[in-house]
Parts: structure tokens; C-alpha cells; sequence
């Protein structure tokens, strides 16, 4: 397990990194900008992170655990209540999604979200594992949906678009594994 002062570096990186995505694409960000942000070198910076990225997949990973800790802790097993968690979270981190967006990096979050929803499906919901082209739409469409609701204030209620969604692939899925 990491130290304290390692895992208050870490945090630090990562604290700077969503600060700099507030202001600038993430191409932009150097990792002496990083560094400088951060309080600490870049040679700190290299002994806890090889690229950008990898700060990024950490924090992702590390809130799809959490995600996953919590259906797991209330039991849910329906597409439905997996999107109110989904859509309450980034509600919850309205921060982290403006960050993303004003960063520009959409794409990298969209391909992490994808593989994630792939293997929440492979365990949770074994019984409606869409195919992949399938997940990737779904997932697609799932980010949009987010994207366009936060724009919008949150105005909808979190409940209704989780089960329209949840409806609309559902009945897709269903429509498919018919056809096949």
C-alpha cells in the first residue's frame, strides 16, 4: 500500500489535473503545467504517472469501483436503477463532467465508459448482454443523453431519464436477441 505522502502526491496531480481541464483542452496541458499546479516536481510527477492519461484512467477506475460498490450494496439488478446511479453521480460531480467536456476529451471518457458498461453488463446483467456493437451505441447514446441533461440545468428528473433509456434499450435488446 502506498504511503501517505505518495497517495497525497497523487491526489494533488490529479486535483491539479481537473483544475487545468477547467481552463484549457487537454492536449494543452503540459506536465510541467501539472507539476507547477500540483505543488511538486515533475520527477514526483514521473515517479507516480507516465502520461496524463494514466491519471485520468485511475480516477475513472477508481469511481467505477465506487459504482459498482454501491449497486452491489443496494442490490440493483435492473438497467433502470443502474442509470439513476449512473446520472445521480454525475450530477453529484457536475465538476468532473464540465471538465471533460471543456477539456475535450469526450472521447476518452466515452471509449473508458464503454468498457466499463461492457463489463457491467457481462456481470450484472448476464441475462441482456447486448452485443458489442450493440454496447457501444447504447453507450453512445447513454453519454449523449447525460451531456444533453446537464446542459439543460438537470431539469428532467434523473428517475424519468434513466427509465426511458432503460425502456428504449431494453426493448431493443429484446427486439435483437428475437432476430437472432
Amino acid at each position: 500500500m502506498a504511503n501517505k505522502r505518495s497517495l497525497s502526491t497523487e491526489k494533488n496531480i490529479e486535483k491539479a489535473l481537473f483544475k487545468l481541464m477547467q481552463e484549457n483542452s487537454f492536449a494543452d496541458i503540459s506536465i510541467t503545467d501539472l507539476s507547477q499546479v500540483a505543488g511538486v516536481s515533475r520527477m514526483a510527477f514521473y515517479r507516480h504517472y507516465k502520461t496524463k492519461e494514466d491519471i485520468l484512467n485511475g480516477y475513472l477506475k477508481r469511481q467505477y469501483d465506487k459504482f459498482i460498490e454501491d449497486i452491489d450494496e443496494h442490490r440493483f439488478n435492473q438497467l433502470d436503477q443502474f442509470l439513476q446511479i449512473y446520472f445521480k453521480y454525475f450530477k453529484e460531480h457536475d465538476y468532473f463532467l464540465r471538465a471533460i467536456t471543456k477539456a475535450g476529451i469526450e472521447g476518452i471518457m466515452l471509449r473508458k465508459q464503454t468498457e466499463y458498461f461492457v463489463n457491467f453488463f457481462k456481470v450484472k446483467l448476464p441475462n441482456m448482454l447486448p452485443s458489442y456493437s450493440d454496447m457501444v451505441f447504447y453507450s453512445g447514446a447513454i453519454f449523449s443523453v447525460l451531456i444533453y441533461w446537464a446542459d439543460s440545468g438537470y431539469k428532467q428528473p434523473r428517475k424519468k431519464i434513466a427509465k426511458m433509456l432503460a425502456v428504449k434499450i431494453e426493448n431493443d435488446v429484446n427486439s435483437n436477441n428475437m432476430l437472432r
